[in-house]
This record gives structure tokens, C-alpha cells and sequence, in this order.
């Protein structure tokens, strides 16, 4: 994502470097969960919106979808494997094979929402 940018590969290895420094990462149960499917996603982003971000989805160098707002080629995959987490946090949670869980993933942002017109991708289309 650049230079700097919060969103960054050490960002999930410093939160791990920290939970093993805490002695909290031996009390963890660790899950190696699926990226999420086109379905779990559309219940809650417009099908629209989700054609939008994988068509805008680079093969190389950054994309940017609004001012603020870029997309490098991992982006897509990182976006699918932090929503696959959260579905299998809650799903263990709410089978009781867990009692909580925690996702060290890339957060969704201040963009993430459910559109009402997801013609395009533009800053329009996040509230």
C-alpha cells in the first residue's frame, strides 16, 4: 500500500509478536479460517458493490477507488480472508466451540458499508 501505510503486513506480525511477549498467545486457540464467499458477503454489501471492488482489483501497482482509498493486488485477498475470519469467529461462537474469539486481520475501514447505488465505485458510494 506505500511507504508508511498503517495497513501493512507488520501491522498483523507486531499484534502476534505482542500476544506471544504476553504470554497470551499459549491461552489461544488458532484457526486457519476460509476467505469469504461471494454469498456471505452479499449479506452485507450490495451484489453491485462487490462486482465493483473485485472488477476494480489490480494486477499490479495501486488503484485508488476515492482519495483516500487505494487497492494494491493483494488488497482483494486480504479483504476476503479478514471477512472469511470474521464468519468463522462468529460461527465458532455461535455453535459454543468457542466462548469469544479474536481476529488478527486487516480491519474493514472507514468504507466499508452497504451502498444504496453501487453503479460505481466512487466516494459517493460510502456513507
Amino acid at each position: 500500500m506505500g511507504e508508511n501505510h498503517p495497513e501493512c503486513p507488520d501491522r498483523v506480525r507486531v499484534i502476534e509478536q505482542q500476544l506471544v511477549a504476553s504470554g497470551l498467545m499459549d491461552s489461544l486457540t488458532k484457526f486457519e479460517p476460509p476467505s469469504a464467499s461471494i454469498e456471505e458477503l452479499d449479506r452485507v454489501h450490495s451484489l453491485g458493490y462487490i462486482e465493483a471492488i473485485f472488477e476494480k482489483s489490480p494486477t499490479q501497482g495501486l488503484v485508488y477507488l476515492d482519495p483516500d482509498t487505494a487497492m494494491c493486488p493483494d488488497t482483494l485477498d486480504a479483504a476476503l480472508f479478514a471477512a472469511g475470519a470474521a464468519v468463522h469467529a462468529v460461527d465458532l461462537v455461535l455453535t459454543g466451540k468457542v466462548d469469544n474469539a479474536f481476529c488478527n486481520i486487516r480491519p474493514p475501514g472507514h468504507h466499508a458499508g452497504r451502498p444504496e447505488h453501487p453503479a460505481s465505485v466512487s466516494s459517493t458510494m460510502w456513507p
